[in-house]
């Protein structure tokens, strides 16, 4: 667990390994003008996840969340991949970039993981983990709550 605390914002970086598989969750706490910004990471969220479908090209996956980021004007501060395998390590093959020429299919499991980042201000991410199983289906590993949680 990692937490850090500065200008009414608290980040919580958890992360565990059960067996020999990693998982993680990240969850940041704050006020004002950045819910907008969190509002704007939680869409590219979703759009990312709903793009994540079996045989779905990864770089269209990346390109879904991109999209609603660069429409709000925050193009250039999301400056990482949408996300990286997860399995035996901690990031692996498949790299949910538009540079990663592939398609998802049964057993992949990956991060989905967009951000905005804006250098000495604010970074914002939300991350879930994604899998698409045995049956070709779509499933988010993550079941906390999107919410964003204010902090009196």
């Amino acid at each position: 667990v990692f937490s850090y605390r500065k200008r009414n914002i608290t980040v919580l970086n958890l992360w565990f390994r059960i067996h020999q598989f990693y998982f993680w969750k990240i969850k940041i706490f704050w006020k004002e003008r950045e819910k907008e910004i969190y509002n704007i990471v939680l869409q590219a969220n979703l759009a990312g996840e709903a793009a994540a479908v079996n045989g779905a090209w990864i770089p269209d996956i990346d390109a879904a969340a991109r999209k609603v980021i660069a429409d709000a004007g925050y193009g250039y501060e999301f400056n990482h991949r949408l996300g990286h395998g997860i399995g035996y390590a901690g990031h692996e093959a498949p790299y949910i970039h538009g540079d990663y020429k592939m398609h998802l299919e049964p057993g992949m499991a990956f991060s989905c993981e967009p951000g905005i980042y804006i250098r000495g201000e604010i970074g914002i991410r939300i991350e879930d983990v994604v899998i698409i199983n045995e049956k070709g289906e779509t499933e988010i590993l993550n079941k906390c709550t999107k919410e964003l949680i204010e902090i009196c």
